[in-house]
């Protein structure tokens, strides 16, 4: 295979942002766009120069393509990633999910060898994968006790309650489920993606009754909590801080890291606080232990760009990666619980071990 063969399903912004990503991965072809609007179809593929267009549904049945990327609504989403995979499709779907049952359903409808992915980005990044080495392989900041993280952009609540975040019939996690899904998985992934015990929530709701900024508590066992905020109501906020028994780790721009800048550091307690600021040329982290400094190199190319790179070797290799499935589900299951109790007024939601 030289390249794989690409449909997307969805023609709006993200489509718009992530068609760059795979031109500039390299390794794909993208060959057809379908949209609910057919007339939006057509105007994204004379735009990227897309030789066919047509509806959702021709898409995923399209013989001459091999994967499919799925960038529409939530809520009408699922039934389409079904109906591709059971035509054999590779599946790259955007986040959220409607609920944890469907992540479960999607990733078990995948026949062998075929690749789901959710399109978390930040996960795919060479940043991401290093971090994850010093965290949990190397052990650099020891137990890990205590996580905080937010993910939040200014957006004014008309606007919102416009589009397609402010429908719950659309998107039923609204700014949880969205800006949340970011916040709540670097949660996650700083504990390995073990499940707290119980979790809480409160937050400022739209008149539809979707979610506009939230902020809340995962409580693990002994002792252990992640807290986080997300949503619209504040200004851009992309952080987590990892602090741990013996060091701490923070990454001040985790979505989507800026050019040419210094963004995150990792350091024993015992590190003296100037050390954790020393400035680079490029974005990097600064690892900070015993006295020695190094910095380490970010990614490559921005987030996207390694997604797709990643997606079409796991398609390659006919051997997807697990931690993709464990990622997406228990980042839903941690969602759902979160959003019950924004609706149950901040009342604690426990998390059985066993799902």
């Amino acid at each position: 295979m030289s390249k794989l063969r690409f449909g997307f399903a969805g023609a709006g912004m993200i489509a718009t942002k992530n068609v760059k990503a795979m031109e500039a991965a390299g390794n794909i072809e993208i060959l057809f766009v379908g949209s609910r609007d057919v007339d939006k179809a057509k105007e994204f593929a004379t735009t990227y120069q897309i030789p066919r267009h047509g509806t959702l549904e021709e898409v995923c049945d399209d013989k001459d393509i091999d994967a499919i990327y799925f960038c529409v609504p939530t809520a009408v989403r699922q039934k389409l990633v079904l109906r591709a995979l059971a035509n054999g499709k590779h599946c790259l779907v955007e986040k959220p999910q409607a609920n944890a049952s469907e992540a479960v359903e999607m990733f078990s409808a995948a026949p062998p060898g075929v690749t789901v992915m959710d399109g978390t980005m930040w996960l795919q990044a060479t940043r991401t994968e290093h971090l994850r080495k010093l965290l949990h392989e190397d052990r650099k900041v020891g137990q890990v006790r205590h996580i905080h993280a937010a993910f939040t952009a200014l957006f004014p609540k008309e606007a919102v309650a416009q589009g397609i975040r402010g429908n719950p019939e659309l998107e039923p996690g609204g700014g949880l489920a969205d800006m949340g899904w970011y916040s709540v998985g670097a949660i996650l992934w700083g504990y390995n993606y073990e499940l707290p015990e119980r979790v809480r929530a409160t937050g400022e709701l739209l008149p539809s009754g979707a979610t506009y900024q939230v902020a809340g508590t995962l409580e693990f066992s002994d002792g252990r909590i992640g807290q986080f905020d997300a949503g619209y109501g504040l200004p851009l906020r992309q952080y987590f801080e990892i602090s741990g028994s013996e060091g701490m780790l923070r990454v001040d721009d985790f979505v989507n890291p800026p050019a040419m800048s210094p963004s995150s550091f990792i350091g024993p307690s015992t590190a003296k606080p100037e050390s954790f600021w020393l400035m680079t040329d490029s974005s990097g982290v600064w690892v900070t232990n015993a006295g020695q400094q190094s910095v380490v190199p970010d990614v490559k190319d921005v987030h996207e760009v390694e997604m797709f790179r990643n997606f079409v070797e796991s398609v390659k290799s006919k051997t997807p990666n697990e931690r993709w499935k464990t990622s997406c589900i228990k980042t839903q299951i941690v969602i759902d619980a979160l959003l019950q109790s924004v609706r149950e007024d901040g009342a604690y939601v426990p998390i059985s071990k066993s799902q």
